[in-house]
């Protein structure tokens, strides 16, 4: 559960007044049925108040009076007000004296759902990334840095995003020290040949060309890493569609230069926005909707008409076939799985 710090002027209490604001009672209500604390911050004081009407002891009264629960009040605080946290932070400015209506109130909580569920889903690929062995987790790794360095640069850095995938991340996984990036040279051996040959993947690219401005060629990177180190890019941009889609866009093709591995980063951070966001979750429409709208704003709509038309396909196998195994042998048959 969460802790609101709420103000008591302009936003409790009508500005300079003892009078309640519209659906502020309810609003705190469902803050304390739902588990929350609430905490009031006020530059109002308990004793040698500015304006004596409005001292603490007054203004705790007509709390009480009104049945109003709360965990705390902290008196003679300034504005603005600063909050410094490790585990999560949101900051709501409410506009002074506006009511508490129904739209407001459920903006304000779903705020709050949301980091919740951004910060589980992220977790959760933390604990998925923890059962591959230590040397394949170069994909895992680079969402990690890919996240790292939007909250340093407070958005996309084309040049800190290449130096941290070609810096040792630091990061331990049982006892070895992961390379640059999680990344190694794969052996594959020769279905027909029988020869073993090394797998040099678009990381590896990367890390040979000794330029902090390395962008992938055009037809680079027709495979699926794209769309696997995505994740804290929809978190980072979710209020903003537009640079959503355009810095998903610019992280992508740093190492990944083809309409495919484009399109399939796309999908994957417009998924990620629809379920933060609670977007008719169920509705893969939308989620196609979506996708048509983010390759108009970066321009390449001829250029993805196929994966889109895939995509289509795709939505309709789905929503026609329930049964697990039937369904991904019919999309495995039309549209085809990595």
């Amino acid at each position: 559960m969460s802790t609101y710090f709420i103000d008591f002027d302009g936003v409790m209490f009508k500005f300079g007044s003892n009078t309640l604001n519209k659906g502020s009672i309810e609003f705190i209500r469902r803050l304390k049925d739902g588990g929350h604390s609430v905490v009031f911050t006020t530059a109002r004081k308990w004793i040698k108040n500015n304006d004596p009407k409005l001292n603490l002891y007054t203004t705790s009264k007509i709390l009480k009076q009104n049945n109003i629960k709360y965990d705390q009040i902290v008196d003679n605080v300034s504005s603005p007000r600063i909050l410094i946290n490790d585990e999560g932070i949101l900051s709501v400015n409410h506009d002074r004296d506006e009511q508490f209506s129904d739209d407001l109130i459920l903006k304000i909580m779903n705020k709050d759902k949301i980091i919740k569920r951004t910060y589980d889903t992220l977790a959760a690929i933390a604990w998925i990334g923890n059962q591959y062995n230590w040397d394949d987790m170069d994909d895992y790794i680079q969402t990690i840095l890919i996240g790292e360095s939007l909250v340093a640069n407070r958005g996309f850095n084309h040049r800190d995003l290449v130096r941290r995938y070609r810096t040792t991340p630091g990061h331990i996984i049982e006892e070895n020290v992961l390379t640059p990036s999680g990344a190694h040279q794969h052996k594959i051996k020769h279905k027909v040949l029988g020869k073993a040959k090394v797998w040099k993947g678009q990381i590896w690219k990367l890390l040979k060309a000794f330029d902090l401005n390395y962008k992938a060629k055009a037809g680079d990177g027709i495979t699926d890493g794209s769309a696997m180190k995505v994740a804290c890019i929809a978190p980072f941009y979710l209020g903003d569609f537009e640079s959503l889609v355009r810095n998903t866009d610019k992280i992508t093709l740093v190492t990944h230069n083809t309409i495919e591995a484009r399109c399939a980063a796309l999908l994957i951070v417009l998924r990620f926005r629809q379920i933060f966001l609670e977007a008719e979750v169920d509705n893969l429409y939308y989620l196609k909707n979506s996708l048509e709208e983010a390759v108009r704003i970066l321009n390449i709509e001829k250029e993805s008409q196929l994966f889109i038309k895939k995509l289509t396909q795709g939505i309709e196998i789905t929503e026609n076939i329930q049964e697990p195994s039937k369904l991904l042998k019919e999309l495995s048959k039309v549209v085809g799985i990595a």
